[in-house]
């Protein structure tokens, strides 16, 4: 730690001089891009993973789903801390964790081990995104927000762009080691950026924790998040999902009731009794869905259909990244000068047409068309992405800020988890509607087969096949065909239905003002260590 503070140290000098709300963002960016990355760059490793430790795939299922679980229980318990600890010293202290898991994932002796110090990496992870929006909200302007947070978003857009590149070049050509080991640097110099240049902010000592709301919560989420992972692959009527479901909506109400009634809730559902927040929680949900339904989905049509690599895969989907951190500080500036409406109504119809595009996706779509939509999609996201949630985070009051990052991080995660789970059970409906209509039309007694049988009758007869060989052999490339037909069709479908919820989103759009709630207008004072 001393090593690390010293190099901070050194960092301190040359930042003399410049507003302390740019150290901020540039010491939050630096340490946020790790773990964002982190979260798309593991996936492409879990092949291996579990062909070095010889799991099954519902082990090295964990190793995902572990971390994500680790960042649905700590995140509402982020403000607490901030607000008890100081945002400075549970920064480092996330950030050191981060690191430190990260040494551990890498030195890994078998999968339950990976799967436990994913967890512990999580925990650090999963604060790094609501302090780093809560420190920036208490050092910047209302009148710039827009432009900061939009530089904010960068890593959070561009980190997930480049992480399946980036992991599928590190586990095809030097070790999947290394995804875990290159955050040791990163993780260093970024503790010792915080220490030196960060200046702590005031804390409280009269608040007690809500432990009633840390339960229900770990609860509600941790429930809530394996149903939705587990339930499109396992069925939505299998026996444990259905537990974890009925779990799940017991254990929310019983959530709720214990937040609106405690003094200092971990996560202040207050808040929603503002009409302008909810309705951009709303129109967040349905642009969660539209906008990540797909990137969810590409890499599957890509390497399931396409029979592209990991790293191939990453590689096409990466114009979209980088056009959305370009277009990212672009769009923040335009929300500071025009306010959030003007941005919903292009942004939203915009995203809507490029995803439509994807509607007639197919095997043979030219690449470049599909980099073109994406660069499309990327300008989309940085239209609407941190402008809307900056206009949501405007309502929270100043004295709030902490619990409010903390409720919209913990939401999001949520959606982001629902937004997959209703794609991917959409997808998979689709599918089998398509596979039994095409299985129909395709069966060894309609006309078009009984041609193709008796052209493959000569055939056999000049390669010595006989007939019933001849005619199995057939039978299983047309049924091969019509899976890719069905799986290309459920594709489209999907796409479609995306398309759509990006217009709904439009209708609670309407309801959104850039107005800033009484109190938010508030300087925060931070104090030297």
């Amino acid at each position: 730690m001393a090593s690390a503070v010293a190099l901070g140290a050194g960092l301190q000098a040359r930042a003399h001089g410049l507003a302390y709300k740019w150290i901020v963002l540039i010491v939050v960016i630096f340490g946020l891009f790790m773990s964002v990355l982190d979260q798309t760059v593991v996936n492409v490793a879990l092949p291996h993973v579990i062909a070095v430790f010889n799991a099954d795939i519902h082990q090295a299922q964990l190793v995902v789903t572990g971390y994500a679980l680790a960042l649905a229980i700590i995140i509402p318990a982020t403000g607490y801390l901030m607000d008890t600890y100081g945002g400075k010293r549970v920064w480092i202290l996330s950030l050191a964790a981060f690191t430190l898991g990260s040494a551990l994932c890498a030195f890994s002796w078998n999968i339950q081990a990976l799967v436990f110090f994913r967890v512990l990496q999580g925990l650090g992870g999963g604060m790094l995104m609501p302090l780093g929006m809560a420190m920036i909200y208490r050092v910047v302007p209302p009148e710039e927000r827009g432009m900061t947070m939009g530089l904010l978003g960068v890593p959070v857009l561009f980190a997930p762009a480049i992480g399946p590149s980036l992991g599928g070049y590190l586990v095809e050509f030097v070790d999947w080691r290394t995804i875990f080991l290159i955050n040791l640097p990163v993780g260093v110099l970024g503790i010792g950026m915080a220490a030196a240049l960060l200046r702590e902010l005031p804390t409280r000592s009269d608040l007690t924790f809500d432990m009633a709301g840390f339960i229900t919560a770990c609860v509600a989420f941790g429930a809530s998040l394996i149903a939705l992972s587990n339930g499109p692959t396992d069925g939505w009527t299998a026996p444990y999902v259905l537990v974890l479901l009925a779990v799940s909506v017991v254990a929310f109400a019983a959530w709720i009731v214990v937040e609106l009634r405690v003094p200092d809730p971990l996560l202040d559902l207050r808040l929603f009794a503002d009409f302008q927040f909810t309705m951009g929680m709303v129109v967040t949900f349905v642009v969660t869905v539209a906008m990540f339904g797909t990137v969810f989905l590409l890499p599957l049509f890509m390497q399931n259909l396409r029979g592209l690599g990991a790293y191939e895969t990453g590689l096409l989907l990466l114009p979209q990244g980088i056009t959305a951190a370009v277009f990212m500080p672009i769009g923040g500036k335009l929300f500071d000068r025009l306010g959030i409406r003007p941005l919903m109504f292009v942004g939203l119809p915009l995203l809507a047409g490029m995803t439509y595009i994807f509607a007639s996706l197919d095997v043979t779509t030219p690449d470049i068309v599909t980099v073109l939509v994406l660069m499309g999609r990327g300008v989309c996201m940085g239209l609407i992405f941190m402008p809307l949630n900056t206009a949501v985070m405007n309502r929270v009051p100043f004295d709030k800020i902490n619990r409010g990052s903390s409720l919209s991080n913990a939401v999001r995660q949520l959606f982001a988890s629902f937004g997959v789970a209703i794609v991917a059970t959409i997808l998979t409906n689709r599918q089998t509607f398509h596979q039994a209509i095409l299985a129909e039309r395709v069966t060894s007694g309609s006309p078009m087969v009984q041609r193709m049988l008796a052209a493959a009758g000569g055939v056999a007869a000049q390669n010595g096949w006989t007939p019933d060989q001849a005619k199995q052999l057939l039978l299983a490339m047309l049924n091969g065909q019509v899976l890719q037909r069905a799986a290309v069709l459920s594709f489209d479908d999907t796409f479609l239905v995306l398309a759509v919820m990006a217009l709904v989103a439009l209708l609670p759009a309407l309801f959104l003002r850039t107005s800033i709630v009484a109190g938010a207008h508030q300087a925060s004072m931070p104090v030297e260590m």
